[in-house]
Formats: structure tokens, sequence, C-alpha cells
């Protein structure tokens, strides 16, 4: 019986020393003991799980200038949006990018103004919801209507609404060619306040073209960044709208729709500041006011700016913008600010 027991722990014994020196069939390599096999494996596990290094996605490098608004509320320059979405990159539940906000205003002191302020959110890098709310001083306007008409305007403001969806429908360098970003979008706009100022007026905006106090753009665009060293990082946009609004919706909107071309052209001599020129075509939707010259024709828009990228998430644009004849007033140059956050 003892022997029994002796030549049992023996065994025992063997098998532990040839698990030891060999390892379980099929893992580690030969000669390689359990426990080395097991580290291993976990090491290899680890290597191939979700905290590896991913490898980085194909596409452009992050640009944090995208954060600027137009003052119709969306990703781009002063006047004319570019294709690359608003703080694109989620960082909320891994589907929302970081809402930006802005206050910008356009104007002379004295004479007509532009306050803008405005909202958006990019939702899965693809789709940039926003919103934003103008508010246009008419300035003299409603003297000059006083004067012709013998009629006032009570509110000299003018307030449009501009509900914004654009979506990304092709990224920046896609199918392995040098490819612009395009992006597609719909743009809502209700101007609160035109009915008033319409059914005040003793010559009526209808008989010039005004259909309704809303209206509904929509737009194409195409962005391309240019890195041709020694050369400045250059960014080129390329868009056309077709809309029935009458200077952009302050005037309201009429019955038939015009397409018109926009440029863009962001030049970035250093890293965090960049030079800026937009042209914005303009199509007449409206007539000219038959008495007074209350309301000119509309004309082409330009725009020249320098940006300023403060911090990833805070930066700040200074311009001039060129409108032409708005209402009743002719050439109208007026300087530009925006301050624009990323929260």
């Amino acid at each position: 019986m003892k022997a029994r027991r002796t030549c049992a722990l023996l065994a025992v014994v063997m098998v532990l020393a040839a698990t030891w020196a060999g390892g379980p069939a099929g893992a580690g390599e030969p000669g390689q003991t359990w426990l080395a096999a097991a580290q291993d494996a976990e090491k290899d596990k680890a290597a191939v799980g979700p905290a590896a290094p991913q490898p980085e996605k194909a596409g452009p490098p992050e640009r944090a200038w995208w954060g600027m608004h137009t003052i119709e509320g969306l990703g781009g320059g002063q006047i004319v949006p570019t294709a690359y979405l608003t703080n694109p990159k989620p960082v909320h539940f891994k589907i929302f990018g970081n809402p930006t906000v802005s206050a910008s205003f356009w104007g002379r002191c004295g004479r007509k103004n532009l306050l803008t302020f405005a909202v958006s959110e990019t939702i899965l890098e693809r789709i940039e919801l926003s919103y934003a709310f103008n508010r246009f001083d008419t300035g003299n306007l409603a003297h000059v209507v006083r004067k012709v008409i013998a009629n006032s305007i009570e509110d000299r403001n003018v307030l449009l609404h501009n509900w914004n969806i654009r979506g990304l429908l092709i990224e920046e360098d896609s199918f392995g060619i040098p490819m612009p970003a395009i992006t597609g979008g719909v743009h809502f706009k209700y101007n609160s306040t035109i009915e008033d100022i319409n059914d005040r007026l003793l010559v009526p905006l209808d008989v010039i073209g005004y259909e309704r106090s809303s209206g509904v753009d929509f737009t194409l665009f195409a962005t391309k960044t240019l890195d041709f060293k020694p050369l400045p990082r250059t960014v080129v946009t390329v868009g056309v709208r077709n809309s029935d609004a009458s200077d952009m919706g302050f005037l309201g909107f009429g019955d038939h729709r015009v397409n018109t071309l926009e440029l863009g052209v962001q030049v970035f001599p250093i890293d965090q500041v960049f030079l800026s020129y937009e042209f914005r075509r303009r199509e007449r939707q409206f007539s000219r006011m038959p008495v007074g010259g209350m309301l000119l024709g509309e004309e082409n828009w330009h725009a020249f700016g320098v940006g300023w990228l403060i911090t990833e998430d805070l930066s700040l644009n200074l311009g001039v913008l060129f409108l032409g004849n708005v209402a009743n007033q002719k050439d109208a140059v007026g300087t530009a600010l925006q301050l624009r956050w990323a929260i």
C-alpha cells in the first residue's frame, strides 16, 4: 500500500514537471512554461483589445477655425460658408461635437447695422445643425418712408431667423485622390417683422415682387485645403446657392428662385492667424421701389477679414464688409467683429 502511494506521488510530480516544462498542448513556444505562456497570451489579448492603440483615421487634419460662423449661422467665414462642418470631432457620448456659439456685429456708427447670435452642433461628424438670429437696424429708412409716403414704420428693427441643416456628402481626399470636401444644405428662413412693415406701407412691397415672410435656400459647397510648401496653407471654397430671398431675407421672399455663386479664400501665414476674402453674388429678387428711392437694387457682397485662433475653443474675427446697396443706402460699407466660443 505504501509503495502504491509512493508511485502515485511520483506520477503526479512527473506530470506537474512535464506541464511546467512544456505547457499545455498548443500553448506557448516549445519549452515555454505554462506561466510564461499565460503571460504572453495576456499580452497578445491586450494588444488586440479595445485598449490597444488604434490606427489614426485617414482624412484631413483637425482645423480649429472650422468654428467660425457666417451671419446665417453656418460654419465658414463672414458671409460665405465652407464645406467644413463646425467642430465635427465627437467629444460628447461619441456622437456630438462641441456646441459652438458666436456673436457678430456689422455696421457704422449712426447708420444701419446688423447684430447676429448663432449656435451650431455637429452630429457624428456628418450633420451640422445651426440657428442664427439676425437683428437688422434699418437706420434712417423709417425717416425716409415717413418723408416720401407720409406714413411711419413703428419698429426700425427687422428680425430674421435662420434654421440650417447641412450634411457632409464627400469627405476631403476621398477615394485616394485629392477630392474637396462637399457639403449640401437646406436653410429655412423666417422674417418676423416684414409683414407688419408691408402692411403699413401705402405702396406695399407686393408691387415689386414681395410674396411672403418665409423662404428656403439650398446650397452646395466644395472646400479644399492646399498645402504647397513653402507657400502658406490656403483654404479655397466654391459654392452655389438657390434662393427666393431678397437681401438674404431682410426684405422678405419673392415668387421666383435664383442661382448665385459664392467664393471664399483663407490664407494662414502662421498657424493661429488667417487672412480671408469672400465674394457673394447677388441677384435682384425685387425690382426697384417705384417712388422715392426707398429700396435700391441688390449688389454683390465682398468681405475682407483677419482671424485669430486664440485657443482651440476661442477665436476672434475682424473684417470689412462691402454690401453695396442696402435698402435706401448706397455703397454700404462697415466693419465687422465676431467672437466665437466652442463650449
